[in-house]
């Protein structure tokens, strides 16, 4: 998270640039959660149910791949969905990624437990999942600042009547120097906030994942999904 000494002056500048009928464009620096200011009754239900903003790390590979795990509702499906992922974050790439029904109760346990280990297998990846439905507890990702990096948003909202666009870069970095890690687009109207939790750190090379916790609204609900993006902390920065 940026702190108070490093938190950067919050600009909103209008601009004559046109976006589908408007010209309301603002444009905000050094925030940690896109909107800058969000309303949180909406991820109640996440929290509660003790699976909002929470990731499981799994295990690494010599190669940039990373396996973690996350839990999110299964809206419309009924019950919860244990996600499991296998990324690339040199190139931010899914490799692998499957799902489990809570609700089976219990049917097909095994079967996964053995799927998802022959998968981290597969990809030389160094650790194990020992229950595939397993609460999530705690926090296995590190918090900002990474020695005298941190992180922050760099976003345009562009919006009217009818859309909300928000542009957005997502940096690391100090007052010296800094590097863009991503840069994305996300539909305002089904966002209800991008939130920076912290980041997972490489034990084999100078690499992290950032870790986004995004919260969307589809049909009044809200599902929580958790979003890495690949850094290398030894080059890049200007």
């Amino acid at each position: 998270m940026i702190t108070a000494k490093k938190q950067l002056l919050v600009l909103f500048l209008l601009s004559t640039v046109q976006f589908i009928y408007s010209d309301d464009i603002s444009y905000i620096r050094g925030a940690n959660s896109i909107p800058y200011q969000y309303q949180s009754e909406g991820l109640d239900w996440g929290y509660r149910m003790g699976y909002m903003d929470r990731i499981e790390l799994i295990g690494w590979s010599r190669t940039g791949l990373l396996a973690y795990r996350y839990i999110n509702d299964g809206g419309g499906y009924g019950g919860m969905i244990s996600n499991f992922v296998v990324m690339n974050i040199i190139t931010d790439e899914i490799i692998e990624q499957d799902y489990f029904f809570f609700d089976n109760y219990g049917k097909g346990f095994d079967d996964y437990k053995k799927k998802w280990n022959l998968l981290l297998e597969r990809h030389n990846i160094v650790g194990r999942v020992d229950n595939p439905n397993a609460a999530i507890t705690g926090n296995t990702f590190s918090e900002f600042p990474l020695g005298n990096y941190d992180c922050w948003f760099e976003f345009t909202e562009l919006f009217d009547d009818y859309q909300i666009i928000y542009e957005w870069n997502l940096i690391i970095g100090n007052e010296s120097v800094h590097k863009i890690i991503t840069h994305q687009t996300t539909d305002g109207f089904i966002l209800v906030r991008l939130l920076i939790m912290g980041y997972f750190r490489s034990p084999f090379e100078d690499r992290i994942a950032v870790f986004v916790s995004s919260g969307s609204s589809r049909s009044g609900d809200v599902y929580f999904t958790p979003m890495l993006f690949g850094c290398n902390i030894r080059v890049g920065f200007n």
